[in-house]
């Protein structure tokens, strides 16, 4: 009987150390991040708040930065309401996530 017990006890504990595996969460990888801000008006001076960062720019600017997060968020915001702001998110290249909307926007994107 104690062996039966004993025999159970290791494949459960086999089956939860199994499904730890790093394949299932990238958590740990780098990934690199892009913020690209477009607005309807090019002169317009935009704030952007990312990776604990406040950077003034405007339209067609990129801030890329590596980072090791599961997500990423990124705040843009014009004082000309009816400013048309865009703003586009890559991980590693790819497009994930395109907004649009007037004088405010806060997008957040899941990296993993």
């Amino acid at each position: 009987m104690k062996k039966y017990l004993f025999g159970l006890l290791l494949c459960a504990l086999s089956c939860v150390f199994s499904s730890c595996d790093k394949e299932d969460d990238e958590i740990g990888e780098e990934n690199t991040v892009t913020w690209e801000i477009l607005a309807s008006d090019a002169n317009a001076l935009i704030d952007m708040f990312a990776s604990n960062e406040t950077i003034h720019a405007s339209s067609g600017y990129k801030y890329t930065y590596k980072t090791k997060a599961i997500g990423a968020t990124c705040r843009v915001s014009c004082k000309d309401y009816y400013n048309k702001l865009t703003l586009k998110g890559y991980v590693n290249g790819k497009l994930k996530i395109e907004e649009s909307g007037n004088g405010f926007l806060q997008v957040t994107i899941d990296i993993k």
